[in-house]
């Protein structure tokens, strides 16, 4: 498929205006994805590393959990492969 001009200029504008829509969604989002990472840093300083990185692995299966009881996910039989090797 041909990409001229034209399409790369209509998904820049798409781009800015969902931007434009969501700045403060995007900025709250950030900010909560900074916290976070840097919660993560502070406690592999202060504490064991083998400590932090389990629990880090273990809450994607915890925001699975969430996404299924809470939001009605539905979760395809690779994911539940990957949540199960994860527990492993």
């Amino acid at each position: 498929m041909f990409v001229g001009k034209y399409m790369i200029d209509r998904i820049e504008k798409i781009e800015v205006s969902l931007v434009k829509k969501y700045l403060l969604k995007l900025f709250i989002g950030g900010l909560f994805v900074f916290i976070s990472n840097a919660l993560a840093v502070y406690a592999m300083e202060t504490t064991l590393v083998t400590y932090v990185a389990a629990i880090r692995e273990i809450s994607i299966v915890f925001a699975a959990i969430i996404g299924i009881a809470w939001l009605n996910e539905k979760i395809s039989y690779v994911k539940w492969l990957s949540i199960i090797s994860i527990i492993l």
